[in-house]
């Protein structure tokens, strides 16, 4: 049996603390290879143009975030699987960047990235490797 190949995936925030967890939490799974963090949209973007990752997780109000920002995320081609973590994970939000570039909107604090990452891999529209 075959392993399947890592999947790529880059991981924002711009409060460390929560950035730190995330890379905790992502390092620990064996399927994820972490390639680029960072703590701005701008970071964010260039870190997706080098890296090409399958997977992005993304808070949505750091510096140069916003729905701005998932309006860029949405034309890369190939377009990363994105999961935005947000406190104010409402049903407006969650319409409003899901209409872009997000194909997830979690709650940050409530939700786990990572089982929503694993549940991604596991359907039939989540990230590739």
């Amino acid at each position: 049996m075959t392993t399947p190949a890592p999947v790529r995936t880059v991981l924002a925030d711009d409060e460390p603390a929560v950035l730190d967890a995330l890379v905790g939490l992502f390092a620990s799974a064996q399927r994820m290879e972490i390639v680029a963090t960072a703590s701005t949209g701008d970071e964010l973007l260039r870190a997706i143009e080098l890296h090409a990752p399958a997977l992005v997780v993304t808070d949505v109000y750091m510096p140069g975030g916003g729905e701005e920002l998932f309006d860029r995320l949405a034309t890369f081609d190939p377009k990363p699987y994105v999961i935005a973590v947000s406190g104010m994970a409402s049903p407006n939000l969650r319409r409003r960047i899901t209409r872009t570039g997000a194909d997830r909107l979690l709650r940050k604090g409530l939700d786990n990235p990572l089982v929503a990452a694993m549940d991604a891999l596991d359907g039939p529209a989540g990230p590739t490797a």
